[in-house]
C-alpha cells in the first residue's frame, strides 16, 4: 500500500497581493497549519534567527526547535549558508523554462537538485510528524519553488493562485515597512519591476497549475475582500477539504486570528484578534498619475485575462475569479 502523499497548500502570487492574511484565515483551520514563506528559513530562519510569528526568534522557538531535530537531528546538524545558496541556485527565474520543459524524473537527475529537494522532503516530514497537521500551508509565492515542490513524488501540491490589481500592488511596494523585533525596513520596488514582476509571475503559475499541479484555484484580491468566507471556502471544497466547518470569521468581513509559527513573511502576519477584511484601494487617490499611467501601460494586455479595467479610479474591477 502507497504511503499517503503530504498534502501542501501552496499559495502563490506575486507579493503584495493577499498571500499573507489568506494564509492566516486558512491557518486557523483544524489540522491546517501555515508555516509562512518557508521558502527562506535557511537564511532568514537559520542564519538571521528572525522572529517566527509566535514572537520568538526562530532558534529559539520551541516547536521549530522540535521539528528542525526530528528533520536534521538538531539545529546544529544543519548547514544553512550551503542549504541557502543551494535555495538560491535552484529558484532562479531563468530556470523556470527549463523546468517547465522537463519532466520531474528529469530534474531530479541533477545532483544539486536531488540535496535540496531531499532536504526540503525531510523538513516538510518533520513538519507534518511534529505538528501532528492535515494540510502544510507554504505562502513561499515563487513560482519555481512551487514547481519545484510538485516534483517530489511523495508531495500532493494544491497551488491558489492569488492576483491582484497590478497598480494596488505596485503602491503597495512602494511603501516601506517595519520589519518587527528590528529597527530595518522591507525593501521597495519601483512601479516598473513590479509591473514585471507581476505579468511574468502571474502567466507563469497559470501555466504551472493548469499544466503541472494536480490542483489549480485562482483567485483575485478584490474577490476576496468582497467576499472573503466565500473564497476561503471555495479553496477548502477545491482541495478537497470541505468537510472543515470552521472559520475563524465572526460576521462575513472579520475573522478573529490566532497566533501561528509562520517563519517568514509579510509583517502582517503578527496581527492577531479581530481583523477586519476591505478592500484597500489606496492606490486609486494615493498614487502618484505617472505611476498609475505606467503600471497600466505595461500590465494593460492582461487585463481582460484577469478582468481588469482600464480606469484608473473606482470601479476598476470587471469580473470575478474563474
Amino acid at each position: 500500500m502507497q504511503p499517503e502523499r503530504i498534502k501542501i497548500l501552496y499559495i502563490a502570487g506575486w507579493g503584495r497581493s493577499g498571500t499573507t492574511i489568506i494564509e492566516n484565515i486558512l491557518g486557523q483551520v483544524p489540522g491546517f497549519f501555515p508555516v509562512g514563506e518557508i521558502r527562506y528559513v535557511w537564511d532568514r530562519g537559520f542564519m538571521q534567527n528572525r522572529l517566527c510569528s509566535c514572537g520568538m526568534p526562530f532558534r529559539e522557538c520551541d516547536l521549530w526547535i522540535k521539528i528542525v531535530s526530528e528533520a536534521f537531528g538538531s539545529i546544529e546538524n544543519v548547514d544553512p549558508h550551503t542549504l541557502n545558496a543551494l535555495m538560491e541556485d535552484q529558484s532562479r527565474t531563468l530556470r523556470i523554462f527549463s523546468y517547465l520543459c522537463q519532466s520531474p524524473e528529469s530534474i531530479m537527475q541533477s545532483p544539486e537538485t536531488q540535496k535540496y529537494l531531499e532536504n526540503l522532503k525531510k523538513l516538510y516530514m518533520a513538519i507534518l510528524k511534529v505538528t501532528k497537521c492535515k494540510v502544510i500551508i507554504d505562502s513561499s509565492k515563487f513560482p519555481i519553488y512551487g514547481a519545484l515542490l510538485n516534483t517530489i513524488p511523495e508531495f500532493d501540491v494544491h497551488f491558489v493562485h492569488v492576483i491582484r490589481d497590478p497598480r494596488a500592488v505596485a503602491y503597495s511596494w512602494s511603501k516601506p515597512k517595519l520589519l518587527p523585533g528590528t529597527t530595518r525596513y522591507m525593501k521597495t520596488i519601483d512601479p516598473v519591476e513590479s509591473s514585471l514582476h507581476w505579468v511574468v509571475w502571474n502567466l507563469v503559475i497559470e501555466y504551472i497549475g493548469k499544466h503541472k499541479a494536480k490542483n489549480y484555484t485562482r483567485l483575485l484580491y478584490e474577490d476576496f475582500t468582497d467576499h472573503p468566507k466565500e473564497t476561503m471556502l471555495k479553496i477548502l471544497a477545491n482541495m478537497g477539504e470541505s468537510e472543515h466547518p470552521f472559520l475563524p470569521f465572526i460576521d462575513n468581513h472579520t475573522v478573529e486570528l490566532q497566533s501561528n509559527h509562520a517563519v517568514s513573511g509579510n509583517p502582517d502576519r503578527f496581527k492577531l484578534g479581530k481583523v477586519l477584511i476591505t478592500p484597500d484601494n489606496r492606490w486609486e487617490k494615493d498614487m502618484r498619475l505617472s505611476a498609475k499611467y505606467l503600471v497600466t501601460l505595461i500590465t494593460m494586455l492582461f487585463f481582460p485575462r484577469y478582468g481588469y479595467k482600464l480606469s484608473l479610479g473606482k470601479n476598476q474591477l470587471s469580473s470575478g475569479s474563474k
